[in-house]
């Protein structure tokens, strides 16, 4: 699929769009991003449990890892450009019925439900700073590059309900079996009282929303 000049550029836009979070959640591992960041992302951000299931989430971050040079005590860790590619898989788990959207359209509704989470908000309660959120608000960069998809989208496809949206998803057989565990929301600790994450003093400005270009955040 990166092949595809169509994928290629987008996958340029999430590089740009979620470099933000990824700083944010990797300032305590150098700029790497660790299993235990990925899933303290997903947790916030509500892709883990009510989208993608623990195994599975584990199962794409070691397939992608496997492309990664950073190890530490045999631990795994991936650069931004990976997780970027972290990003499109997820996206890419999502079945839905028929007609399915195309690859592009599933990486944007996938982006905008995470949008729609509380994992700005809990960047903002562990920092005490709106500058984090308002920099890492990811979504406006999307609608104001791909407009179109984002109409197609709320006609179609968009489910405000979490309920909803889960019942509206067909979950492969491995995502539904592990979402019908009965998940420990803490095996990767508590995110809020035992992590001490600091505000990621590298990302000073806010995205202009009216000048997108590949110079404006570099990794």
């Amino acid at each position: 699929m990166q092949n595809d000049e169509e994928i290629i550029s987008f996958l340029q836009v999430i590089h740009k769009a979620f470099y933000p979070l990824f700083s944010f959640y990797t300032k305590d591992n150098d700029g790497l991003m660790s299993l235990h960041s990925f899933m303290k992302f997903t947790k916030d951000f509500e892709i883990f449990p009510y989208l993608i299931g623990k195994a599975k989430l584990n199962s794409l971050f070691n397939a992608i890892a496997q492309y990664s040079s950073f190890t530490k005590k045999n631990e795994y860790f991936i650069e931004h450009s990976l997780f970027v590619d972290l990003i499109a898989l997820m996206a890419l788990e999502m079945v839905y019925p028929e007609p399915e959207p195309s690859p592009v359209e599933k990486m944007l509704i996938f982006i905008e439900k995470i949008s729609q989470s509380g994992g700005l908000g809990k960047m903002v309660m562990r920092t005490g700073n709106n500058r984090i959120a308002n920099c890492a608000n990811f979504i406006d960069v999307f609608k104001e590059i791909y407009p179109g998809y984002f109409g197609e989208n709320e006609e179609n496809y968009e489910v405000n309900d979490k309920d909803d949206f889960a019942s509206f998803l067909k979950f492969n057989n491995d995502n539904n079996n592990d979402n019908n565990e009965n998940v420990d929301l803490n095996d990767y600790g508590n995110i809020e009282n035992n992590e001490n994450i600091y505000e990621n003093e590298d990302i000073n400005n806010k995205i202009d929303k009216e000048k997108i270009n590949s110079d404006e955040i570099q990794p």
